[in-house]
């Protein structure tokens, strides 16, 4: 959308977004409202019924989208949103696509998120549960993102208490979608969910969705089919510390396939196992 489209929704939502919405005004005003941004929403309703919507532009633009004409050039976001509930010790945050990459380890967004999840768990005993990556191109089996999962659950993880149990996200899109000039089958790649090797699942491929290591990295992998989905996933807030537990902090409860008449139905197990006619 442009930025004066984006300054649009700051406004409305304006209470829960005041720093963004300044910062986005204030580069509006300089004859640059037309200048591209790419964000997402993060919509969150609290137990009074509020609902409170966190708006959030992308900050790591790639190649395509940085030019000379800064007119042009994308706007930068310089805002992440760390969502804590205080009825229950769960905690999230979402980025957009590149934001998870790293141009560099001193001054990269994943290792500032990384530190921060640490003083969570120094201050609280509590994690960064939840780690949600909006994306389309490139696709999550890139090796930029493969460079950094692998450092996120790997390296890291020793002195890396707060995201020691972070389930990460890649909500990508899925093969019905297009994009001018790339035409060929599966090009975004497919949507998946990662753990840490500590909740080992063993590995299988199913019609719906398969379990790997992620190209040998220290990880479980669940990565969903390229077909239209709705997935219903249940994420336990609580880890145990026991190290030979052998619970998973993540299970699929439902697969949803879009009906004609812009709803949805549940797979039966035997569709989810062997897969779809439409496939």
């Amino acid at each position: 959308i442009s930025l004066n489209e984006y300054v649009d929704l700051l406004n409305t939502y304006r209470d829960d977004n005041p720093e963004a919405h300044q910062a986005a005004v204030d580069h509006a005003s300089r004859d640059e409202g037309r200048k591209p941004v790419n964000c997402g929403v993060v919509a969150v309703k609290d137990d009074d019924d509020r609902l409170a919507c966190f708006l959030g532009a992308k900050t790591h633009p790639f190649a395509g989208e940085e030019f000379f004409d800064e007119s042009r050039d994308l706007y930068r976001g310089r805002h992440f949103y760390l969502i804590r509930s205080s009825l229950i010790p769960f905690n999230f945050m979402p980025l957009v696509c590149l934001d998870y990459i790293y141009r560099d380890l001193a001054t990269s967004n994943i290792q500032i998120i990384i530190e921060r999840a640490n003083e969570l768990y120094l201050q609280s005993r509590q994690h960064l549960d939840l780690l949600i990556v909006i994306q389309c191109n490139p696709k999550p089996e890139h090796r930029a993102f493969w460079e950094v999962v692998n450092g996120f659950y790997g390296e890291y993880l020793a002195s890396s208490p707060g995201v020691r149990n972070t389930v990460t996200c890649f909500c990508n899109t899925s093969a019905e979608s297009t994009l001018p000039g790339t035409h060929e089958p599966d090009a975004f790649g497919a949507s998946s969910v990662i753990m840490s090797h500590r909740h080992k699942i063993q590995k299988l491929r199913l019609g719906e969705f398969s379990i790997d290591s992620f190209f040998d990295a220290p990880v479980s992998r669940l990565r969903f089919s390229g077909a239209s989905r709705l997935f219903h996933v249940s994420i336990a807030p609580f880890h145990e510390p026991d190290p030979r537990t052998s619970r998973v902090p993540l299970k699929v409860l439902g697969i949803f396939r879009p009906t004609k008449d812009d709803g949805w139905e549940k797979l039966s197990s035997e569709e989810v196992i062997h897969g779809t006619a439409e496939k």
